[in-house]
């Protein structure tokens, strides 16, 4: 079992663009990439704080386990 993380989910549902949410939360567009591509198998605490709290969010929003 691994994590699947999918900030453009939220990023749609709150009506911005990928970029603008990469942006707020703090992350490189590379990142935002790498992330969105699955290549990236976690993230820190740290930013999955920020990405609830900048994004009003909890975290099974864009944490899939699969």
């Amino acid at each position: 079992m691994y994590a699947r993380f999918s900030l453009s989910k939220i990023a749609k549902n709150k009506g911005i663009t990928e970029h603008e949410a990469a942006r707020q939360i703090g992350l490189s567009e590379k990142d935002m990439l790498l992330i969105e591509s699955g290549k990236v198998r976690s993230l820190r605490l740290s930013t999955i704080a920020t990405t609830c709290e900048k994004l009003d969010a909890e975290p099974s929003d864009f944490i899939e386990l699969v």
